[in-house]
């Protein structure tokens, strides 16, 4: 897991697999990325959060310390530090493909320049 960016996945209550991207900005690209969202008086919430589920984004300024407990509450794993195979493990409905579409877009979604 790294602190500037990444892409967890986890399985909800629901049963869907859900994508959730992090990546730590400059105050200035926040605003850029949020311009309805973003909060000047939130200096610690310096990373964009992004959750992916049922095709719908949710988009929001986060600190690394919520971004830390919500990867612990939900025992998130790292999609592009884990194998399908440690992720199937534990996402019994995470199909090979599903899994290749997420890491596609996760990969493409944090090569942004920051």
């Amino acid at each position: 897991m790294s602190v500037d960016r990444d892409a967890m996945i986890y399985q909800d209550t629901d049963g869907d697999i859900i994508l959730v991207l992090y990546i730590k900005l400059s105050a200035s690209k926040l605003k850029q990325a949020l311009p309805l969202g973003y909060d000047p008086t939130k200096l610690d919430h310096n990373y964009l959060i992004v959750w992916f589920k049922q095709g719908m984004d949710y988009i929001g300024q986060s600190s690394w310390e919520e971004i830390n407990k919500t990867i612990d509450e939900r025992n998130m794993l790292s999609l592009l530090s884990c194998g399908y195979d440690t992720l199937h493990e534990l996402y019994s409905d995470l199909s090979q493909d599903t899994h290749a579409e997420l890491l596609a877009l996760a990969t493409k979604q944090l090569a942004i320049d920051c």
